[in-house]
This record gives C-alpha cells, structure tokens and sequence, in this order.
C-alpha cells in the first residue's frame, strides 16, 4: 500500500512504499512501481525475469516496471525494498516519458532523469545489480531506516518532502558508487588501489559529516603529500574540491525536488555554516541556494 497522508485535511498518496522481510517477490507492482532492493548478507541465486542471477551481500538491484524479481522463501535473505513511482522524483514523470525525454525538456527534468537512469537503462554488463561494500550496505540501511521512521510516524512539519528527500540521498549515493566505480575502473586500467577505494567510499558514505584532510590523513594512515597526489592523479581535482562538489550536488537535489528550509538542506550536506555554503554553493552553481529553488524547483 502506498504512503497515506491527510494533511490540512487534504487527503492525498505518495506513489512509494517500504517492505522488509526474508524473501521477495513484486508481482503485484509489475507495470506500476519500480523496486529498489538491498539485501544485507548470504548469497545464492535469485531470479529476474525468470532468469538466474548469482549475489554475494551486500548489494543492490535498482529494477524497473518491467522486471521482476523473486527470492525464494525457503531462503533467509534479509531484504528492504522501496517501491516507487518515477513521478515521486519528478510529478511530469510516467514510464513513457521517462525513456523519450524530448531535445527541449526542461532542465529540471533531464537532470531528474539522470537520478533514475539506473533503473532504465540496460546493458549485456549492466542488468540493475550493483556490489555495494559493508560500509556502504550500512549508509543505505540507515537512509532506509530514516524514510522507515519518517513515513511511519508522520509526526514531524515538512515529513513528506523530508520522506522523499532520503530516497533522493538513496538514489544520489546509487548514482554515485555506480559512475564513480567506472571512471576509477578507466583511469585504474588493470590496476586497482584498494586504498584509495576505501577513502573515497568513506566520503561517499559521510559527506554530511565534518570531513578534513587531517581526518583522512589519520583514518588511513597516509601522509597529506601523498593523498593529494593520489586524489589528484586518480579523480583529477583536490580532495576538498571534490567533496564540496558531491554535497553541493546533494544539496541540489534536495532544493530542485524539495521544499525542505534551505537551512535544514544545508545541514543535510554536511555545512554547519550559512556564509560558507552559500558561497560554495554560488561558486559551483552561479546563483544562490533560494535562485536555484526558484528557477528550478518543480513543486
């Protein structure tokens, strides 16, 4: 069932819903939902389209309206699943439009677009599975348990935007392990540097908390000479500048598809300091966090 909500006395739905349990099977949302699904440990087979897919927890399937995907009961495979409809991101959005964005669509819609891109596009590589690492696995299950929370208890002013805003940090964090771990794979070639991996996993997974170079120095045991260099060669800009970037980026989402107070987007992101963030967010997106809203913002 989908997320009642009567407010104002207004009685209206939000197209999405929450499932936890030990097996999985979406039928009944084929054609009207997508499903996101984490899967927190074992491994086996499990089923999509009636063909058989090999996972090792943790890990992920991003499925659309069209797949279905069934673990088998006699298996203990905990699951979470979010079922939702694409016009939960963007209300122009329906399973048509979403494939044929027109040359001329707005701004606001291709960009929403590409937040969902995973569960649309395919590929003989790419079938909606993505291996997420412990740390990650545990992000995701604390945004899960935050919506869980959220849309359970209905109890807070803003809980609706505040419910849709951690599936956005949910499909952000996707967009992000996903791009970033073939432009690492590109640049890396055959070689992979499992160090670097894990500090970039852990800004992913903290970027709303205070991260410093003396923070990471120390975390990872490595010199600030080299981290910068290493993030410089391997990412092509300095470790700041590619943190401010990913939670600038967050904090458009939450203003483009939100109406949470530009303050409490500030804090979500990970900046303690108004001056500071607005400067930031001008410099890497030439206007201020309330322009932005205001050109952009669908609601």
């Amino acid at each position: 069932m989908d997320i009642s909500i009567n407010e104002h006395n207004n009685n209206f739905v939000i197209p999405m819903n929450y499932y936890e349990g030990n097996n999985l099977d979406n039928e009944f949302v084929i054609s009207k939902r997508f499903t996101f699904v984490l899967i927190e440990r074992g491994s086996g087979f499990l089923s999509i389209n009636n063909k058989q897919i090999f996972y090792i927890a943790p890990v992920i399937f991003c499925l659309n309206e069209k797949e279905r995907i069934v673990i088998n009961e006699e298996k203990d495979t905990p699951v979470k699943v979010i079922f939702f409809h694409p016009n939960v991101i963007n209300d122009c959005f329906d399973f048509n439009n979403i494939r044929n964005l027109l040359e001329n669509e707005s701004v606001t819609m291709i960009q929403d677009r590409e937040i969902i891109v995973h569960f649309i596009e395919r590929s003989e590589k790419y079938f909606g599975k993505i291996n997420i690492g412990p740390i990650t696995y545990r992000k995701f299950d604390k945004l899960f348990e935050l919506l869980k929370k959220e849309t359970t208890l209905q109890n807070r002013d803003n809980w609706p935007c505040r419910s849709r805003s951690y599936l956005f940090e949910i499909l952000f964090l996707i967009d992000n392990i996903y791009s970033e771990s073939d432009a690492i794979i590109e640049k890396f070639e055959s070689t992979i540097d499992e160090e670097f991996n894990d500090i970039l996993i852990y800004i992913y997974n903290n970027y709303n908390e205070k991260i410093t170079i003396d923070l990471l120095t120390k975390k990872f045991n490595i010199n600030r000479t080299t981290l910068s260099e290493k993030f410089s060669k391997l990412v092509g800009e300095s470790v700041i500048t590619y943190l401010n970037k990913l939670r600038i980026n967050m904090a458009s989402i939450l203003l483009r598809d939100t109406k949470l107070p530009i303050a409490e987007v500030m804090e979500r992101v990970g900046f303690n300091d108004a001056t500071h963030f607005l400067r930031t967010f001008k410099k890497y997106k030439e206007m201020s966090p309330s322009e932005y809203r205001s050109k952009y913002c669908w609601m």
